[in-house]
């Protein structure tokens, strides 16, 4: 329920924005560009990430990110081998990096806003590369790496706020889809928020 109350706030944002509204410039060439430093989850994983932007028709644009994030943790336990021997405590540390990549198709709702700038929604894929490592400090030392490929549907909603001409404000909320091997699916809430700055 907190993150959902986070993520309105976030969308409800106004940052000035209704008492200096942005119009577009008739002069000026259209910004065709957008890069973002943004989040594309802000609850526990914090994942940073850096977004590329552009249109591709009058209010359609794709979106892409890539992120990451890395988890790292030691702790102790004790085992027994085949002759009832006691052997600890064994130091055992765990190390995960996870690579974020995400690709959306979106599309603005305001046709009267500048380019990339206003309300939006969007489809698209978010994938994840994680590699986990485990190694124990004992007799019974080891070290297997496990590598994971997840692949789920992405939706988003979210605005992009005006500040001057070029930059601006990132917020979105998202959900992910997903899927167990007991065919339990279930939705995840993202929120995300960040800076941008049109070229």
């Amino acid at each position: 329920m907190l993150t959902l109350c986070y993520g309105a706030f976030l969308l409800a944002l106004p940052l000035g924005n209704a008492a200096h509204p942005t119009t577009p410039d008739s002069t000026a060439a259209p910004h065709r560009h957008l890069l973002t430093l943004h989040t594309l989850r802000i609850s526990s994983p914090f994942v940073p990430a850096l977004g590329y932007e552009a249109p591709v028709r009058p209010r359609w644009s794709v979106r892409t990110s890539l992120g990451g994030y890395h988890n790292s943790y030691r702790y102790s336990y004790n085992t027994v081998d085949e002759t009832g021997t006691l052997h600890g405590p064994i130091s055992r540390r765990y190390r995960s990096t996870t690579l974020v990549v995400d690709a959306s198709l979106n599309y603005y709702l305001q046709g009267s806003k500048p380019a990339l700038v206003g309300w939006f929604v969007g489809a698209g894929l978010r994938t994840g590369l994680q590699r986990t490592r485990i190694t124990d400090d004992g007799i019974l030392a080891f070290s297997p790496t496990l590598r994971v490929l997840s692949v789920r549907p992405l939706l988003r909603a979210g605005r992009h706020w005006a500040l001057g001409q070029r930059c601006l404000v990132d917020t979105h909320v998202g959900l992910l889809v997903s899927s167990y091997r007991t065919q339990r699916v279930s939705l995840v809430r993202v929120i995300g928020v960040g800076l941008g700055y049109r070229l």
